[in-house]
């Protein structure tokens, strides 16, 4: 895939492929990389959140700020919250709102469980659609390659 005409489309559908759910936990890799900021930064701004993804963690940046807010709101629709919105902030801008990782968020960011179990919205990625309901695609790398199994 790819060639002088598309550089770059390769890594780009290669990235994209990547917001399938993860073998390892049912995760695209935004929800990840987000889990996993929160997870070390402790509890912190969605902004900064945002901020971190974009110009430390996201290897293909590509994501708009009111993106980001909607990833956040869909990830945390679920039976169990995986990061808590601290009621000072509540009504804060999004941007502002203090985010902290929940046990629930650890233990699915670890593997120990998994996301789509109790995830109770949909959401797609291509013409993919992705809810506790559906049996999905899911992605894992190989070799430095993204596999879809």
């Amino acid at each position: 895939l790819g060639s002088q005409h598309l550089p770059h489309a390769a890594r780009a559908l290669s990235r994209h492929l990547q917001e399938l759910p993860s073998v390892a936990n049912d995760l695209g890799l935004t929800q990840q990389l987000t889990l996993e900021i929160l997870r070390d930064g402790g509890c912190m701004p969605a902004g900064r959140a945002f901020r971190a993804l974009m110009t430390e963690r996201e290897p293909l940046p590509f994501l708009g700020d009111l993106m980001f807010h909607h990833m956040l709101m869909d990830l945390n629709n679920c039976r169990m919250p995986l990061f808590s919105v601290s009621p000072q902030t509540r009504d804060s801008a999004w941007p502002e709102q203090m985010l902290d990782i929940t046990a629930e968020g650890l233990a699915i960011l670890t593997g120990e469980k998994r996301y789509l179990p109790g995830y109770l919205g949909e959401r797609w990625v291509g013409n993919i659609r992705l809810s506790a309901a559906d049996k999905v695609p899911h992605w894992r790398l190989e070799n430095g390659r993204v596999i879809i199994v």
